[in-house]
């Protein structure tokens, strides 16, 4: 999911919370979606090199980035329905157990 932030896929809810004009979202979640990007090259070396010690370490630090992207996503949520769907958006697909469709905003 710390990957997809770096094209710009977002889920549907993550769609709504952007163009909402007054959450201040796409300015609090652009430095962490600038790290993930910047984490890209290094993962892909340490994957190609074979070093997992330093795939894993990279990995966690793109995790961290997207956790707080999610929690910003919550933060943004305009009701309480709308932050328990997230929840449970989140949850499904961190599981691998979710299906619905992302919007790129580089479409």
């Amino acid at each position: 999911m710390a990957l997809g932030e770096t094209f710009g896929g977002v889920s549907r809810m993550g769609a709504h919370i952007a163009q909402h004009p007054d959450s201040g979202f796409a300015d609090r979640v652009r430095p962490h979606r600038q790290r993930i990007r910047a984490l890209v090259e290094p993962l892909r070396g340490a994957r190609a090199g074979g070093d997992t010690a330093s795939f894993h370490a990279v990995a966690r630090q793109a995790v961290g980035e997207w956790r707080l992207i999610r929690a910003a996503c919550l933060d943004a949520a305009t009701s309480s329905q709308h932050r328990l769907i997230l929840e449970r958006w989140f949850a499904a697909a961190v599981a691998g157990h979710h299906t619905t469709q992302l919007h790129s905003q580089h479409r």
